[in-house]
């Protein structure tokens, strides 16, 4: 899009509405339940467009199409190539930022949790998803002795040594953890929205115990993807810990796994309002 600031916007507006459009598919390919696909889908554009200008077109910014791609692929395209793929795009990410690499032992947990069916079989998709990851890092290697830029590469480490060490250096470790303590509950506080906080933790205790009551193919379905999307949020949200920086575009990686999340709360929540008002109705009826 060429070299201006209104190039990098414009991409950054096609990335979110892919990001979107794959996350309607997501939740539709595996619950088939269009109000939270669209639900999922409206809260995280609130969430993208609630971070100021400075945060936006971040690294961070690419977390939803590879991420979420990823995971559409590990779930609902269970074969060797889809594998692969899902980790390449694991691989893409985690060139992007290291610590976005974190979302391959998600999926590798989530093997492990929901699909192990023999341990062969774990051990041929943990392959497949390892060679995709290694396939990704193999390309950038050759990028960087085919174009000669490893020199550039290792100012660049030089650069992110200093940078962590001034987080973990020294003793550091205990304003590290007051640092966490103070500023990750007032971000949810004042950035996540107390009522989307509230409605992504209703959506993660569905997915770790769904109601007796509710044991339908539909249901359970969910429950996968409820799971899966829970497990990529918490691990994701640990890398913003570990890199203690507490910046809201920081913060924007969970955004994807949370809109879905949250998306099923705010859904559960109107459902529960309607059964409500309709017994209330039939109350006042009687």
């Amino acid at each position: 899009f060429g070299d201006h600031a209104v190039a990098i916007r414009l991409l950054d507006i096609i990335l979110q509405g892919a990001t979107m459009a794959l996350m309607i598919s997501l939740v539709r390919r595996g619950t088939g339940n269009d109000l939270w696909a669209a639900v999922a889908a409206a809260s995280y554009a609130l969430l993208y467009v609630g971070l100021n200008y400075a945060s936006t077109a971040q690294t961070e910014s690419y977390v939803g199409l590879l991420g979420l791609g990823a995971l559409w692929l590990f779930l609902y395209y269970r074969r060797a190539v889809g594998f692969l793929l899902a980790g390449f795009l694991i691989g893409l990410l985690f060139l992007f930022k290291f610590t976005l690499g974190i979302l391959l032992a998600s999926l590798a947990v989530t093997e492990l949790l929901l699909f192990r069916r023999s341990w062969s079989k774990l051990f041929i998709h943990y392959i497949f998803l390892g060679c995709g990851f290694a396939a990704a890092f193999l390309l950038f290697v050759a990028y960087l002795a085919g174009f000669d830029a490893y020199e550039g590469f290792q100012q660049m480490q030089m650069f992110l040594s200093g940078y962590v060490s001034l987080e973990w250096g020294g003793n550091a470790l205990l304003g590290h953890l007051k640092e966490v303590a103070r500023n990750v509950p007032a971000y949810f506080n004042d950035n996540y929205s107390p009522l989307f906080f509230i409605a992504t933790i209703i959506g993660a205790v569905w997915a770790v115990q769904p109601p007796d009551d509710d044991r339908s193919t539909a249901a359970s379905k969910s429950v996968i993807l409820l799971r899966s999307m829970a497990l990529s949020f918490l691990l994701l949200l640990v890398t913003v810990i570990i890199e203690g920086k507490h910046m809201p575009y920081q913060f924007s990686r969970i955004f994807p796994f949370g809109a879905v999340i949250g998306g099923f709360g705010i859904v559960w929540l109107l459902r529960r309002a309607a059964l409500l008002r309709t017994d209330l109705y039939g109350r006042l009826a009687i």
